[in-house]
């Protein structure tokens, strides 16, 4: 697996959607890439800290009105959120 092949799993990674094989080829590439690594754990903390905002938008609807609708929209689909998945902003 390269690094730019491993980027293309990371979401069925961490999602545990992966298979067997798969994940094991992800994993070696991970033990062996320093770079690789170092973009997962952060992009992990990305996706942390999105979702803690994304549950503050659910629940402070003002939080996002100076931001625009479809950043709101893309960010709330991207982390799960309910909200999105019903239409709100």
């Amino acid at each position: 697996m390269t690094c730019c092949e491993l980027l293309d799993f990371i979401d069925d990674y961490l999602d545990g959607g992966l298979s067997p094989e798969v994940r094991e080829v992800f994993e070696k590439h991970m033990g062996k890439c320093r770079p690789c690594k170092a973009y997962l754990d952060t992009y992990m903390q990305t996706v942390s800290a999105s979702r803690g905002c994304c549950e503050d938008a659910v629940h402070h609807d003002s939080t996002c009105d100076s931001l625009p609708a479809e950043l709101v929209r893309a960010i709330l689909a991207a982390c799960g959120c309910k909200k999105s998945q019903q239409g709100g902003t």
